[in-house]
């Protein structure tokens, strides 16, 4: 069997993991619902990684052992996160004009297809502004509606070169690599 036989997609939290490795020390993230919320799990504790949720934490830590979960301290996606040191609560609005103003290093979401095209294009335009190279979206392994509406509304879009699923080594074909040129 050759390697490509062997091969399997990437779950949920193996997704979650992948990215959460190529999150730089430093960087403020906000995590949206679905997906996105593992990524918190999967950052070593010693680095510095500022999570937000909108819900209004910013400082969001990993999720907690099961005896010792705060049953008040959750994320957009009502499940039971920690609070890292120098962690904070904030209002929703405070929280959603955090996220909305771009004040994020790295904006990590969760959305239906139509919402994820229009925010890929938004990300596209401040992708190429700042010079990268590519915009990764982590999509999971559905029905291939949201990669094929990616493939087919961003094709055209002015600076994209290429829109083609991950290779293995980049998460494989539950993301999808839009690449700038």
């Amino acid at each position: 069997m050759t390697a490509t036989q062997n091969w399997q997609p990437l779950g949920r939290d193996a997704l979650a993991a992948r990215l959460a490795q190529d999150i730089p020390e430093g960087w403020s993230v906000n995590l949206g619902i679905g997906i996105p919320t593992l990524v918190g799990n999967y950052v070593p504790p010693e680095r510095e990684v500022v999570f937000h949720s909108e819900n209004g934490i910013l400082g969001m830590g990993p999720a907690p052992a099961p005896d010792q979960i705060n049953r008040w301290l959750i994320n957009a996606s009502s499940q039971y996160v920690t609070l890292r040191p120098g962690g904070s609560y904030m209002s929703h609005s405070d929280s959603f004009a955090l996220v909305r103003g771009g004040h994020n290093t790295l904006d990590v979401r969760g959305e239906r297809v139509d919402a994820a095209v229009g925010l890929a294009e938004k990300f596209l335009d401040d992708a190429l502004r700042s010079g990268s190279e590519a915009v990764f979206v982590i999509h999971g392994h559905g029905t291939g509606a949201l990669c094929e509406s990616l493939r087919r509304e961003l094709a055209v879009f002015l600076g994209v070169t290429e829109v083609r699923l991950a290779t293995s080594e980049e998460g494989g074909d539950g993301v999808t690599v839009i690449v700038l040129g």
